[in-house]
C-alpha cells in the first residue's frame, strides 16, 4: 500500500504541534492507525524549552540547511519572516518519508503553499494528500505566543500574529477549531478525518489497480 499523506497546516500557536501528539497518542493507545507516522521537519527555528512534540523538528543552521535543500534531500521546503531581519525556513524530506508507507502526518505553518510544491501536487494528483486546516481565536494565539520559552520578542509576536489570513491561503479539505474549549475533541476530530482518508484512498488505489 502506497504512503498517504495528511497536511495539518494553521497560523502559529494554532496548536497544530500539540494536535498531532495527541492523535499519536490516542492512536499508540488505542491501537488504531497502527502505521501512521509523523513527519520530521527540519526547521533553522530555534529549539523551545518545551516542545510540545520534540520528535517532530530536526534543528539545522542556515548553511545546513541550504545545503540539504541544493542536494534534494529536503524537496519540499519554504520560509517565513519572523520579524524585521529574521526568517525562519522549513522542509520536509517526502521521498524518504513516503518511502516507508502508512500515514504520513506533516505539519506546517501557513507559508507553505503545498499548491507550489511538486511532490504534494503529485500525491494530491494521484488522491494521496489530504489538507487540514487547524484555526484558533487570535486571543488563544496570543496567549499560547506569550506562553513560549524563551520569550518571543515583541516583534516576533506581531509577525506571528500577524500571519497569512485564511482567505490567501490555498484551499483544505478541512478545517479543525483548536480553542481551548475544543481541545479535548479536536484531537478526535482529526483522528475521525484521517481515518476516513485513509479508507478512501485504500478504496480508491484498488479501483485504480483494477
Amino acid at each position: 500500500m502506497s504512503s498517504i499523506g495528511v497536511l495539518v497546516n494553521g497560523a502559529s500557536a494554532a496548536g497544530k504541534s500539540r494536535l498531532i501528539r495527541d492523535l499519536g497518542r490516542i492512536t499508540t493507545e488505542s491501537g488504531v492507525l497502527r502505521d501512521i507516522r509523523i513527519a520530521q521537519r527540519a526547521t533553522t527555528r530555534a529549539a523551545r524549552e518545551a516542545e510540545s512534540l520534540p520528535e517532530e523538528n530536526q534543528f539545522l543552521d542556515g548553511e545546513a540547511f541550504y545545503e540539504a535543500t541544493q542536494n534534494g534531500a529536503l524537496d519540499v521546503h519554504w520560509q517565513r519572516a519572523i520579524s524585521r531581519d529574521h526568517i525562519n525556513r522549513y522542509g520536509f524530506s517526502m521521498a524518504r518519508e513516503l518511502d516507508g508507507g502508512g500515514v504520513v502526518i506533516l505539519s506546517a505553518n501557513n507559508y507553505l503553499d503545498w499548491t507550489k510544491q511538486a511532490p504534494l501536487m503529485q500525491l494530491r494528483s494521484e488522491g494521496r494528500l489530504m489538507v487540514v486546516r487547524v484555526c484558533a481565536s487570535l486571543e488563544t494565539r496570543l496567549a499560547r505566543l506569550h506562553a513560549r520559552r524563551p520569550s518571543l520578542t515583541p516583534d516576533e509576536i506581531g509577525s506571528r500574529m500577524a500571519d497569512l489570513p485564511h482567505y490567501l491561503l490555498p484551499p483544505a479539505d478541512h478545517v479543525v477549531p483548536n480553542d481551548p474549549q475544543f481541545e479535548g475533541s479536536a484531537s478526535w476530530e482529526l483522528l475521525r478525518l484521517v481515518t476516513a482518508f485513509r479508507f478512501s484512498s485504500r478504496t480508491w488505489n484498488h479501483r485504480a489497480a483494477a
